[in-house]
């Protein structure tokens, strides 16, 4: 089916996709599955404002990968702050779609974004570079001791 805009009624598509994203790649967020499986409706809906939350659905409108973005306080910058795709659709362009459609909504909006990247996730690093996003150098390094570098990309 393809690319859709999470909103309102998302919920428990959101939740089971950020679910399944924990149980693949549990060192890859900044979180836990007991936190997730912890968050009400209304914990769930509010990812969906102020900033991004895109879906991909395949073809039997099964949810197949998140991209979410969420605007800082300040208003002049948005962080990529998930990302996945389910693994039988990796490398058949739903990442690239995911992340090219964030990009966009940041542009559209004026705003740079940054993100984290576990610093072994070369696949994800490779796949953010094609969007325009650069290592900024700095590294930060998450209570459960990942490593993270930080990247960043400018709308202009």
């Amino acid at each position: 089916m393809g690319l859709s805009l999470g909103q309102a009624g998302d919920e428990a598509l959101l939740r089971d996709l950020r679910v399944a994203a924990l149980t693949d790649s549990p060192a890859a967020f900044g979180s836990t599955l007991q936190r997730e499986h912890a968050r009400s409706v209304d914990d769930w809906r509010r990812w969906f404002s102020p900033g991004v939350t895109l879906l991909w659905l395949d073809e039997s409108g099964a949810g197949g990968g998140l991209g979410a973005a969420i605007v800082d306080a300040a208003g002049g910058c948005a962080e990529l702050m998930s990302m996945w795709v389910r693994p039988d659709l990796r490398g058949h362009g739903v990442g690239d779609a995911l992340v090219g459609g964030v990009v966009q909504w940041s542009q559209h909006r004026g705003l740079s974004l940054l993100l984290h990247v576990v610093e072994d996730n070369g696949a994800a690093a490779e796949l953010y570079v094609r969007h325009g996003f650069q290592a900024t150098g700095e590294v930060r390094v998450r209570p459960d001791g990942v490593r993270e570098s930080i990247m960043a990309h400018d709308p202009r």
